[in-house]
């Protein structure tokens, strides 16, 4: 989180803009403004980043169901059965 807040800092005193790339949707939703999910190489959804909660596509709300909480701890976390399909759902 260190490294994030100078690479924050950086980013808004300078006016650039990031891209940054990660499995950690908690992370990315607290850190971005936008974010973009990718599946099979290929851009499956975005959404605002406040509102990732709300993501429609099953390969994002996968991600999100299969993230361990703190809060409501699992004796196992669920598999995402992918399916070839969603590449062409948008």
């Amino acid at each position: 989180m260190q490294v994030l807040a100078i690479i924050d800092d950086l980013v808004q005193r300078r006016g650039m803009g990031l891209i940054f790339i990660s499995h950690d949707l908690n992370l990315v939703a607290s850190f971005c403004d936008r974010v973009v999910v990718m599946y099979g190489g290929q851009i499956v959804e975005t959404c605002a980043a406040a509102e990732l909660h709300e993501a429609k596509h099953p390969y994002t709300r996968g991600l999100l169901s299969a993230m361990p909480r703190i809060d409501a701890p699992m004796d196992e976390l669920p598999v995402l059965e992918r399916d070839p399909a969603w590449l062409t759902l948008r």
